[in-house]
């Protein structure tokens, strides 16, 4: 019998080690691609979770510069980590759809824009929508939740109070500006989730909006759009101060010159009333009353910012009557906001005021000649004679003070 060579044992060693060496290649080429394709998928959700935080970096740095200087666009920026690597770009862009919300689209790119539209491996995009309303209460000439009722020559326009001539002084509603135009506008807007009802002489010189369910049943008198709203109003409801009952302490209210001690106060009540000819300056700050009421030639002045809660009663009851000459400033409706809890106001004769009246339960009555110049939120707003409202454009900005802006949608945009 022959015997194995070393030599021919030395060759099946080798084709041994040969032959499973090459097996467990081809065993370890799936698992190694399965593990390349799992680096790969890895690396795609970890650029696509960067690109959608940088979306949101994009959404916050939107609202923060909508809180603060009301901006319509942010520009591509950059994030980069603490060593100076870049680490992605975001772009945010903000449209104003109506009044009271912004749109804010907000792009994320991994490693950065460029890239992303070059198609460079790796590269990833996110986009969020998100939708934030800004409080604005004070963006139309009259907002109302159940409806409104306009008759006779009962009209709205528009104005902007900081408006001034060629000298650089304020012209005032009807003035002439700078640029050679009177300050009389076409933004007079109203707008109810319920019915609006204008008469033949009635003039909207404006928007007029009323509910979905609310349609105008011809043409109206009105110079802008009349389509129902889209969507329905919201009116957060009053929030007092903690300490309101306090907070006229240090508020002395007084009739000048005769009398310059005299609180106007109704039998040691928070009613405010005044008649005859009757005149006061309120000096900047709150106040609380239970009632105002002006008759007469009566009037109020109101020398700087300032605001005034009226805690109104129930049971019908008009805890703002004004029949006298009305409440005036130095002609900056914003420098007057009134909030009132109760259900009436009434405006009359030839009262005039100029402020913003944030009233979500009242019936605004006017009638006669009165005139107000600034804005109106209410339940409901009853107009007939001559009555007029010159809506301030000032007012946009202007949010009740307990009133917070908030996101009311967010959502992340598929590709």
């Amino acid at each position: 019998m022959k015997t194995k060579t070393k030599h021919s044992r030395k060759g099946f060693v080798l084709i041994t080690a040969l032959l499973i060496t090459s097996i467990s290649l081809l065993l370890l080429m799936p698992y190694a691609a399965s593990v390349l394709a799992d680096l790969k998928l890895t690396s795609i959700v970890n650029n696509s979770t960067m690109a959608l935080n940088l979306a949101e970096a994009g959404v916050e740095r939107a609202i923060w510069k909508i809180k603060h200087s009301d901006t319509s666009s942010i520009p591509v920026s950059s994030l980069q980590s603490s060593t100076g690597d870049n680490m992605g770009e975001y772009m945010a862009t903000v449209t104003l759809p109506d009044n009271n919300s912004v749109t804010i689209k907000s792009y994320g790119y991994i490693p950065n824009k460029s890239s992303y539209e070059a198609k460079v491996a790796n590269s990833a995009m996110k986009i969020i929508m998100v939708t934030y309303s800004l409080n604005r209460a004070f963006a139309k000439a009259v907002t109302a939740l159940n409806n409104i009722t306009m008759s006779g020559k009962a009209s709205t326009d528009s104005y902007d109070s900081s408006a001034v001539d060629e000298l650089g002084d304020p012209v005032g509603y009807g003035g002439l500006k700078a640029d050679g135009t009177l300050n009389i506008g076409q933004e007079g807007d109203i707008a109810s989730n319920g019915a609006i009802i204008l008469g033949s002489n009635t003039v909207i010189n404006g928007d007029a909006n009323p509910g979905a369910d609310y349609p105008f049943s011809g043409t109206p008198p009105v110079s802008g759009s009349y389509g129902t709203l889209q969507t329905p109003i919201i009116v957060e409801p009053i929030v007092l101060p903690d300490d309101i009952s306090s907070v006229n302490n240090n508020k002395l209210i007084v009739i000048p010159p005769t009398d310059p001690l005299t609180v106007i106060f109704n039998s040691g009540t928070n009613d405010l009333v005044l008649s005859g000819t009757t005149q006061i300056d309120l000096p900047t700050g709150t106040y609380y009353f239970t009632s105002i009421t002006m008759s007469g030639q009566s009037s109020i002045n109101v020398t700087g910012a300032t605001t005034i809660y009226i805690d109104g009663a129930s049971g019908g009851k008009v805890d703002v009557n004004i029949t006298g000459q009305g409440i005036t400033n130095n002609g900056i409706p914003a420098n007057l906001i009134i909030y009132y809890t109760g259900t009436n106001i009434k405006l009359a004769g030839q009262a005039s005021f100029s402020g913003a009246i944030y009233a979500p339960s009242a019936t605004v009555t006017m009638s006669g000649q009165a005139d107000i110049y600034g804005s109106i939120v209410c339940g409901s707003n009853v107009d007939s004679g001559q009555a007029a409202i010159h809506y301030d454009t000032n007012l946009a900005n202007v949010k009740p003070v307990f009133a917070v802006n908030k996101v009311t949608s967010w959502q992340e945009v598929q590709q």
